[in-house]
């Protein structure tokens, strides 16, 4: 559990983490049907599993979530940087393309772990998100 404030408003959040490994694939779904905010996480230093979120999570998402959702691009491990397999413009361009929020994370420091919480929940409290 997270509590997140933006501007005047809390919102509690609650965090599940599969870890990206497919023996959680159908627990995820039944986590996607109820929530407002899934974030995506990929590991900066592996080109696989930017293409497993992109191709396999973000698509059962989509079949399986909420009709309304903000939905985070979070690519982690920032910290290494320098081996670095996934272009930083490549994950910003998908975040883009489906309408989602993108930031650069390093889990292992806590570097911008409160901004993406934070960019997450303003984007679903603010005016262009539709809860019905």
């Amino acid at each position: 559990m997270k509590m997140v404030k933006v501007g005047n408003k809390e919102v509690m959040c609650e965090l599940w983490d599969t870890a990206g490994q497919e023996k959680f694939s159908s627990i995820g779904r039944h986590f996607y049907k109820d929530e407002y905010i899934v974030c995506l996480v990929y590991d900066i230093t592996n080109k696989e599993s930017f293409t497993e979120m992109k191709e396999i999570w973000y698509p059962d998402l989509k079949q399986n979530g909420e009709k309304y959702q903000v939905i985070g691009v979070a690519g982690n491990k920032c910290d290494l940087f320098e081996e670095e397999a996934v272009p930083e413009e490549e994950a910003r361009k998908f975040a883009e393309e489906i309408g989602g929020v993108f930031n650069l994370v390093s889990a292992k420091k806590g570097d911008n772990i409160n901004l993406l919480f934070q960019s997450l929940v303003a984007k679903y409290l603010g005016p262009e998100f539709t809860k019905n």
